[in-house]
């Protein structure tokens, strides 16, 4: 019974980590580009594990096929995959993007 305590509190402890890695990583985003709303939220212990939620990226006209989106998914892909976190997304056209266009983009990261 101890080690199943243990393990819980290791368990909680690691994911406050990701946790603060997550809000580390947003702000690091934020910085290398101001100009671009990143909508996700991650959501800690929930079965079977954590996940994050990318609601939207909105990339300003003067940024669009520059490669900005492009550099965000690699660096939410590589944390995700760094700290076994699933990502999860909805791609839609209600913002005004193209869906397919968005679904393609999104294939090229392995959704």
């Amino acid at each position: 019974m101890i080690t199943l305590v243990t393990e819980n509190l290791n368990e909680f402890i690691e994911t406050k980590s990701v946790s603060k890695k997550f809000s580390e990583l947003k702000h690091l985003i934020k910085n290398l580009y101001p100009k671009v709303n990143l909508y996700l939220e991650f959501y800690r212990n929930l079965y079977p594990k954590n996940y994050l939620y990318l609601h939207k990226i909105s990339v300003p006209k003067e940024y669009k096929n520059s490669g900005v989106g492009t550099k965000i998914m690699n660096m939410l892909c590589g944390f995700c995959d760094d700290y076994s976190i699933i990502c999860k997304l909805a791609p839609t056209d209600a913002f005004g993007s193209n869906f397919e266009r968005l679904v393609n983009f999104y294939v090229r990261f392995g959704f």
